[in-house]
């Protein structure tokens, strides 16, 4: 993507310009893949006076961080934080010193990638700082069923026992699955949230950050939020009790 002649001395004019390019871009990659992780990268260049009193450039790049992408409703804000995110490195660019100064935007490429989540599988611990805030309940299960333990858990609190299994077996049946197997996919909890009724939000954490896997397109019910975590190959959903105590 190449700037405009006004985009080009004005990095946000030219994010602005190319905000609904991008937009489309990913709706179409994710129309074809169902599931992508994408980023932002931008080629500036910089100028400077040399004690020769001439002018020199470079053209360093500054790329967003990677966002995972599983439907449209989280496409816009993603694109804020991906321009956000490289206006920061280039902040910091300049803020290094050696006497550079903005002079261009010289493109902007969208780099895009199939995601292929893996399966949630049986208990993993939380990490510790996770668990030393107390906000998340990590249901300590030896099937592939931690998305329905968790999601019954937040339908029926039962106290000190909530990390076991066994309180909510005799509830099993109550949350409809129809054709989504388990192990649950992210991508499928919009067809469990129609089937039951419910409004589901799912979270990644890694690297010590939060960020949005699937936000319920409802707003018209209590939310239940879940906690997707990582160790190695394998992946588990966990209750997130409440939201404003969670670590993030």
């Amino acid at each position: 993507m190449t700037p405009t002649p006004a985009g080009k001395w004005d990095l946000l004019l030219f994010f602005e310009e190319f905000r609904p390019q991008i937009h489309d871009m990913i709706v179409d990659e994710l129309q074809e893949k169902r599931a992508i992780k994408w980023y932002c990268v931008s080629k500036i260049r910089f100028s400077r006076e040399t004690p020769e009193e001439d002018v020199e450039y470079c053209t360093p790049y500054f790329r967003s961080k990677v966002v995972i992408e599983l439907d449209t409703s989280m496409i816009g804000d993603h694109i804020e934080q991906a321009f956000d995110n490289i206006e920061e490195s280039l902040d910091e660019y300049l803020k290094k010193g050696s006497g550079w100064v903005f002079d261009s935007v010289i493109h902007m490429e969208l780099k895009t990638a199939t995601y292929h989540p893996l399966a949630p599988s049986s208990y993993i611990p939380l990490p510790s700082k996770l668990a030393a805030k107390k906000a998340v309940i990590n249901i300590k299960n030896t099937d592939q069923k931690c998305f329905v333990w968790s999601v019954l858990a937040a339908l029926h609190p039962v106290g000190k026992k909530s990390e076991r299994v066994s309180p909510y077996v005799s509830m099993e049946q109550e949350l409809r699955l129809g054709k989504v197997t388990c192990p649950v996919q992210p991508c499928k909890v919009p067809i469990i949230e129609n089937l039951n009724n419910l409004r589901i939000n799912v979270f990644g954490f890694e690297d010590d950050e939060m960020f949005p896997l699937y936000i319920s397109k409802r707003e018209d019910i209590q939310v239940i939020n879940l906690l997707y975590i990582t160790q190695g190959n394998d992946k588990h959903y966990c209750l997130i009790k409440k939201y404003e105590s969670s670590p993030w």
